[in-house]
């Protein structure tokens, strides 16, 4: 409605002018509405830009791009040759740890429930973190907002942009990085997949990731025992975190992918390995089945309960050891050749890196099992077993590595000078053959000591009656009644059918998610404070992470509205100022005052983020 229908004779509740007086009345009654508008000063295109953003600021949102972006594909380790926990972390992975060091929690079921928490109602959870009164400034509140949405947009890339293989390597990269631990490296004699250290000591981990309803926690039972028997970090258990996925209309890949990930954990600890696997698959049970010789052994009141030790075909000592071993051979052999100094020497055992370095050995086919328990063969490198190629050997690609290797690190001494003679040319590259060859037959010199070969035959024929008669009942009885001697359990675990004839456990999502009430509670399978195997659950994918975003674009906007109106300004005022052959002062003045606001307000928020 125009004034003059509010205030005239169209609205009925208005009296009619008829006096001066009521004309008068009128003129001061549409004054006092109206001098806001009639008599205010002129606006700048600043103002009016902010006003505009005012207005439409309901329909304001951030989106992805928003978020920082981070290369999944550089979180693995830069360096992986260095020892665990000490691996160069490359600057991808520097920049995650800045963002998720942020995130609430004491260890990482804490993380997560705060994570779930976040993304349900960022608003609360923000006003949890910095309650009303507590000195807290802007640009800290920025930062965890930020770190928490890095979280959400990351891990969607992670599930969603790789293959099988590759989404679960950084998978474990992205956790170890939240856990503020380290991915471990292959062939480190452990289980574990990456080490946490939210608790303040070394806990390994070894994490699953499958489909919803396809779960399947297992892996070799040897090794499992191993790590129980040997712990190689500061606790004397081996703790898994098992997730599962779940995305809407059945879509499982690219960045429109949305759904759940649900979070289990439980520890496998030398008091209760036996009575998990009590409670999994039919095939995977068998494992506890404890050798007869042991068991009489233990029912006569013996002291040496170990079956094992009197088995032919041992297992191998570690690859650690045997290095020691390997190395007194290779020194014995390289030092026999006069050209070669002490120094010399140590540098080509070194350079080998025989405990390490799979790349000069030339795998052996094995048998192994699927998590099913399905028989598969296998190409691995097992020290003991696999065999360095020489130059007699069919591996001549594996061969001629190694001889580049060797040419690559002889002394400058033993090489043939410019203009040297074919004899000596012949004489040197017949010497980087012996030295190649050398570094062949050490290795054969282990395989010698320790043929396994014919022994494992022997070993058997023994196996295929030492657990008859046995039962599942019988052999977890024995092995709780040795529960107040640690000692006797672990060699009970070492002479199980499991351990003793390398089989693979299988526990099933069921029997995971059901562990705390399958499980004796006088062994329990959860760490302490944790009331049930599954312990948390995230929303992932594009549209659930923008969802969240929106319900934050509010905080943001109130942080760093001055900056992003200020930024605005300076690009159109700048673009006005060129377009107009830049003879218009005022949009150059406009500009300059912008940027020295964005200045301004970056300094503000520079001044307060540690206050």
């Amino acid at each position: 409605m125009s004034w003059h229908k509010e205030f005239l004779s169209e609205n009925n509740k208005k009296k009619t002018l008829s006096t001066m007086g009521d004309l008068f009345s009128l003129i001061e009654e549409v004054y006092e509405v109206e001098k806001g508008k009639l008599f205010s000063s002129p606006k700048s295109s600043n103002q009016r830009l902010k006003e505009q953003f005012l207005n439409e600021r309901e329909g304001v949102s951030l989106t992805l791009q928003a978020i920082p972006e981070i290369a999944v594909s550089e979180l693995g380790w830069t360096d992986v040759s260095g020892q665990a926990g000490t691996e160069i972390e490359g600057p991808e992975r520097q920049r995650l740890s800045q963002f998720l060091k942020n995130i609430e929690g004491n260890d990482f079921v804490e993380k997560i429930s705060s994570l779930s928490r976040f993304y349900q109602d960022p608003d609360t959870a923000m006003s949890m973190m910095f309650p009303e009164g507590k000195a807290t400034s802007t640009a800290e509140q920025i930062k965890v907002a930020l770190s928490y949405m890095v979280f959400f947009k990351t891990l969607t890339k992670v599930i969603s942009n790789f293959n099988a293989a590759s989404a679960g390597f950084n998978f474990e990269a992205f956790l170890a990085v939240l856990a503020g631990g380290f991915q471990v490296p292959a062939n480190k004699g452990t289980i574990a997949d990456f080490v946490s250290r939210t608790e303040g000591v070394d806990v390994p981990i070894s994490l699953k990731l499958y489909g919803e309803g396809h779960l399947h926690v297992g892996g070799s039972f040897t090794d499992l025992v191993n790590d129980l028997v040997s712990p190689q970090y500061d606790v004397p258990m081996m703790r898994y975190i098992a997730c599962t996925k779940k995305f809407k209309d059945d879509k499982k890949s690219g960045l429109d992918i949305n759904g759940t990930i649900k979070f289990m954990r439980f520890d496998f600890t030398l008091a209760n390995v036996m009575n998990i696997l009590a409670v999994s698959s039919k095939r995977s049970r068998d494992n506890i089945l404890l050798a007869r010789p042991f068991i009489e052994k233990y029912e006569a009141g013996e002291e040496d309960l170990d079956y094992r030790a009197t088995l032919p075909g041992i297992n191998l000592p570690s690859a650690e050891s045997l290095e020691e071993e390997y190395i007194e051979f290779l020194n014995t052999r390289l030092r026999a050749y006069d050209v070669l100094e002490d120094q010399d020497v140590e540098r080509f055992i070194e350079l080998v890196q025989w405990a390490h370095n799979d790349n000069i050995f030339v795998p052996t086919d094995v048998t192994d099992y699927t998590e099913q328990g399905e028989k598969k063969i296998i190409s691995q490198v097992i020290r003991g077993v696999s065999f360095i190629p020489s130059s007699r050997s069919a591996a001549k690609d594996v061969y001629q590595s190694i001889k580049s290797m060797v040419a690559a690190n002889m002394p400058e001494r033993a090489a043939p000078q410019e203009g040297s003679s074919s004899a000596k040319i012949k004489a040197y590259d017949s010497l980087v053959s012996r030295i190649a060859n050398e570094i062949s037959l050490a290795n054969r010199d282990i395989l010698i000591k320790y043929d396994v070969a014919d022994l494992n035959k022997q070993r058997a024929a023994m196996l295929i009656n030492a657990f008859d008669g046995v039962t599942h009942e019988r052999s977890l009885q024995v092995y709780n009644e040795l529960a107040n001697d640690p000692v006797k359990q672990k060699i009970a675990l070492q002479n199980s059918f499991g351990y003793l004839n390398r089989k693979q456990f299988n526990l099933v999502q069921t029997a995971v998610e059901g562990l705390k009430g399958l499980v004796d509670a006088k062994t329990p399978v959860v760490p302490e404070g944790q009331s049930q195997v599954l312990f948390g659950e995230i929303e992932i994918g594009a549209q659930n992470t923008q969802n969240m975003l929106n319900r934050m674009t509010s905080v943001l906007n109130d942080a760093i509205f001055d900056i992003f109106l200020s930024v605005k300004s300076i690009q159109d005022n700048t673009y006005a100022y060129v377009a107009g052959g830049m003879s218009d002062d005022e949009r150059a003045k406009e500009a300059i005052a912008a940027s020295t606001n964005v200045i301004s307000k970056t300094e503000e928020l520079e001044s307060t983020k540690d206050k």
